[in-house]
């Protein structure tokens, strides 16, 4: 797909990526008179291969905004930021978020079953098609004389002067200014020198399954399950928009780790079996991707490395729209007010700072790891009530912890020695926290 205004290939923003967080940037700037290129390396960009969750966090705080959706107008509302997003496909409610221990303990962010009667006001999430999403976001896209081209893999990016030149090793396009949402394994990012300086914490591969005929004990929540010693990392389960179909997603750091084999090993558990005795796959995708520490000032050479790109592990759609709307806000008044350069985009990267890295540090590191079994089991069983409903997983940190810090009297009394492992985790430095995982990544930066 190219417009004629491909042809010009001068520009006042170029944004390579279009994702939610790239197409929200190029309506922004598209619609405030700049001449922007949104450059893709698909050729359908509403076509999802890789593997995603497609769900929206609504009805909280999730990145410094209270999103709602309004279905009868089909629009999601972002009322902190001031802005909104056509999505006009079809939506199921998820109420909160459910985590398993090995033996069938559970810690309830909401209680599903009561917040379900309330309808749509206490909903924490809605699964989506993303395709949808992106499809409508294009179209407004095109509505602003944005030059859109597909099939395109930009992986050279230099400063000439006072513009920036980007290639795909045939043809040049020059900008003033570059917006990099490629997403977590950013080319522009390593291209730039920019990872050199971040922390490794892992490569992370993920199995992603469709399936349908599962019946999990609470249909309308985020699932996930900590399988134990011999499961893999991560086992989640929740709900597609479809009626009836889920998603099945598999995570691991290390390659010796079978992952389809982690998956029918939680499935054929005791605890968990009752769940898949009917299920049926559909549809199999997967996803690689390096983890980084943040990017403290996503910023190069008038290049913004915006969303997922400059993140860790992932933004979250809901937070990619936000970081595109800020973006594409900073760079238009960067471009009226004459400062084309790092004080003309300050708007951003002080949001960047205060909003993204102070407010959602991103530790890492699983506590449970240090644990057996039967001791994450005791753990978990102390959480007798539901807490309060998120799908924010810093919100569920923050409850996780408050409630860690009521219970810790019952531990210290009962398992001391459980205590004295937490304790032990909490003060281990990232380097020790990711240790494991790094000998089985591939940092490529």
């Amino acid at each position: 797909m190219r417009s004629k205004k491909d042809m010009a290939k001068k520009f006042d923003l170029i944004i390579v990526g279009a994702g939610p967080t790239g197409l929200m940037a190029a309506k922004v700037a598209g619609e405030n008179g700049l001449k922007v290129a949104l450059i893709e390396k698909k050729k359908d960009i509403a076509e999802t291969k890789r593997a995603c969750g497609e769900v929206l966090n609504i009805n909280e705080y999730s990145w410094g905004d209270f999103i709602n959706f309004n279905a009868q107008k089909g629009l999601l509302n972002f009322p902190v930021n001031g802005f909104n997003v056509r999505y006009n496909g079809p939506h199921r409610n998820i109420y909160g978020m459910y985590t398993y221990s090995p033996g069938g303990e559970c810690i309830r962010m909401g209680d599903c079953a009561e917040a379900k009667k309330s309808g749509d006001t206490k909903r924490r999430g809605i699964a989506i098609d993303k395709g949808e999403l992106l499809r409508g976001m294009l179209e407004e896209v095109q509505k602003h004389d944005v030059a859109v081209i597909t099939e395109t893999f930009i992986h050279q990016i230099e400063r000439r002067g006072d513009t920036l030149m980007v290639s795909d090793g045939t043809r040049e396009f020059e900008g003033v200014f570059v917006i990099a949402s490629e997403g977590l394994n950013s080319k522009i990012a390593q291209r730039l020198g920019c990872n050199k300086g971040r922390e490794f914490r892992g490569t992370l591969r993920c199995l992603f399954w469709y399936v349908t005929g599962i019946e999990p004990p609470a249909p309308d929540a985020l699932i996930h399950v900590t399988g134990g010693k011999g499961a893999p990392a991560l086992f989640g389960i929740c709900c597609t928009y479809r009626e009836g179909e889920y998603w099945i997603a598999v995570d691991d750091f290390s390659y010796h780790t079978d992952l389809q084999a982690g998956a029918e090993y939680v499935m054929k558990k005791e605890t968990f079996a009752p769940w898949f005795k009917k299920y049926k796959k559909i549809k199999t995708t997967s996803c690689v991707g390096n983890l980084y520490s943040p990017i403290a000032e996503p910023f190069k050479d008038n290049v913004l490395l915006v969303g997922d790109s400059a993140y860790s592990p992932q933004i979250s759609i809901n937070g990619g729209m936000i970081c595109g709307w800020k973006a594409a806000n900073a760079v238009v008044l960067a471009m009226l007010e004459g400062k084309r350069n790092r004080e003309g985009v300050q708007r951003y990267l002080g949001w960047w700072k205060k909003e993204i890295i102070e407010k959602f540090p991103y530790a890492g590191g699983n506590f449970m790891e240090s644990l057996e079994d039967s001791e994450i089991d005791y753990l978990f069983s102390l959480f007798k009530d539901p807490l309060p409903g998120t799908l924010d997983p810093t919100t569920a940190g923050v409850y996780i912890q408050e409630q860690m810090v009521k219970i810790v009297p019952t531990i210290s009394a009962e398992h001391p020695e459980i205590l004295e492992k937490l304790q032990a985790f909490q003060v281990k430095p990232p380097e020790e926290r990711y240790a494991e995982r790094q000998k089985y990544g591939f940092p490529n930066r």
